[in-house]
């Protein structure tokens, strides 16, 4: 009987291990980072392995670039700019910190690692290396999912959001940004050549998608919103809110009018700054709030 038991147990860690490797199998075809070609796909005469994983952590492509600066194979500009990239003419590390993709002239093919020119096709094996190629940026993407486009003011490719056609982009020779129609506010020169206030990242060559607060500065849209999760609702350059307080300035109001403050305060006058309108005033003195005479805006610090 113990033995029946025994036998039993097995087969059941048996099909508990089976179930374990289908998941994970599951899961690596699922990855959106390193996905795989078609079972379709030749090299040459000879068929592809199945499900071959090709490119690098940014980008899906079936070719590598020789970095013009090092003389280093790598995936792409941010494979350079992340590591620890050796020049093999110095041996030293490499001292250019950005990558210039649009200077380099050699790429090599992953399937059959034949050098050549940027092209959109393999001068051997004939593979396409990705469904997009921009040959002024250098630039290779296999993603079906991403609709590009090379901007010529903005000196690079964009990328549509999703729903969304490149088409339907307007390039703003102010703010230097490709935009929707009437879905910005441009009140800054060059905004987009700045760096992110949350994470310093330059925005104008950065893979995230970036964004316009209601005051005209340039953020990322994932660090917008991290910002307002974290409860911070004011723009981290200029102080001005990014939500409308509306709601809140009313609650507020009536808060105040509701706690009265000790009588030795109650006529105390102290001179503020609105962070919305700019404006210097004088406001009477609360604990829950300094509001400005002016808008009427509780965004406000004492001078």
């Amino acid at each position: 009987m113990a033995e029946e038991q025994h036998e039993e147990q097995l087969a059941v860690e048996e099909e508990e291990e089976d179930v374990d490797v289908d998941v994970e199998e599951e899961d690596d075809e699922g990855s959106s980072e390193d996905d795989s070609c078609s079972d379709e796909e030749k090299h040459g005469d000879a068929e592809l392995p199945a499900q071959p994983k090709y490119g690098c952590q940014h980008y899906r492509r079936r070719c590598e670039l020789l970095a013009p600066c090092c003389n280093n194979w790598v995936g792409c500009r941010f494979c350079h700019n992340d590591g620890n990239v050796m020049d093999k003419r110095t041996g030293k590390k490499c001292k250019v910190q950005e990558m210039d993709r649009a200077a380099v002239k050699v790429i090599r093919c992953l399937l059959c690692k034949t050098e050549q020119p940027p092209t959109p096709k393999c001068a051997h094996c004939g593979v396409e290396f990705a469904r997009y190629f921009c040959a002024k940026c250098v630039f290779y993407d296999d993603d079906p999912a991403k609709e590009f486009w090379h901007c010529d003011p903005c000196g690079l490719c964009r990328v549509a959001a999703t729903g969304h056609k490149p088409s339907e982009y307007v390039h703003c020779p102010k703010c230097g940004g490709c935009w929707l129609p009437d879905s910005h506010k441009c009140v800054f020169q060059d905004v987009l050549s700045n760096n992110c206030p949350i994470c310093c990242e330059l925005l104008l060559t950065s893979r995230l998608p970036a964004t316009l607060l209601p005051c005209g500065h340039s953020i990322h849209a994932k660090c917008e919103k991290e910002m307002l999760r974290k409860g911070i609702a004011a723009c981290p350059l200029c102080g001005k809110t990014v939500v409308d307080l509306t709601a809140y300035n009313t609650e507020l109001d009536a808060e105040i009018a509701a706690t009265q403050m000790p009588e030795e305060y109650r006529d105390l006058m102290v001179d503020i700054l609105c962070k919305e309108c700019g404006e210097k005033s004088q406001t009477h003195f609360h604990v829950l709030g300094l509001k400005c005479t002016k808008c009427g805006s509780y965004n406000t610090c004492r001078l």
